[in-house]
């Protein structure tokens, strides 16, 4: 028998209707909860973990756009600058699908560093960018594009 609690408990289910919610079991008490509930009705404290990757590229930043573009579609691209809040970095950031952010800066001209908040999405896109920036390094084409730098 599990109680539900917080949110969940704020509308009476009817028969047949999908319960949404995160089970948790404390003290053999069996409560169903709300994500967004975990903190203070759980006793639970969530964590946002951002991962960061730092990987050898010797191509241009924009030979790593145009690969990034035809993979996912717009990428946003920014410059950093002093100033900027960026402290001491200079240097080029492209966002891609709003959640990855490759920074190539002035200061490590021979690669790039890939940023993100760790989730199962987020990671997967990673996953696929590093795939994107690994062949470009590894291409010989890319050796002879020089003009896209």
């Amino acid at each position: 028998m599990a109680k539900t609690i917080g949110r969940l408990a704020a509308k009476y289910p009817t028969e047949n209707q999908p319960l949404d919610g995160v089970l948790v079991v404390k003290d053999f008490q069996l409560n169903i909860m709300s994500p967004e509930d975990l903190n203070e009705l759980g006793g639970l404290i969530t964590t946002v973990i951002t991962q960061r990757q730092v990987v050898p590229f010797n191509a241009g930043i924009g030979l790593l756009k145009w690969h990034l573009e035809m993979m996912f579609g717009t990428v946003k691209e920014t410059e950093l600058a002093q100033g900027d809040g960026a402290g001491n970095q200079q240097g080029t950031v492209l966002r891609v699908f709003d959640t990855i952010d490759i920074k190539k800066l002035v200061s490590g001209p021979n690669q790039v560093t890939l940023e993100w908040i760790g989730n199962a999405m987020n990671d997967m896109v990673a996953d696929s960018v590093l795939a994107v920036i690994l062949s470009i390094d590894s291409s010989p084409a890319s050796v002879k594009g020089t003009y896209y730098m």
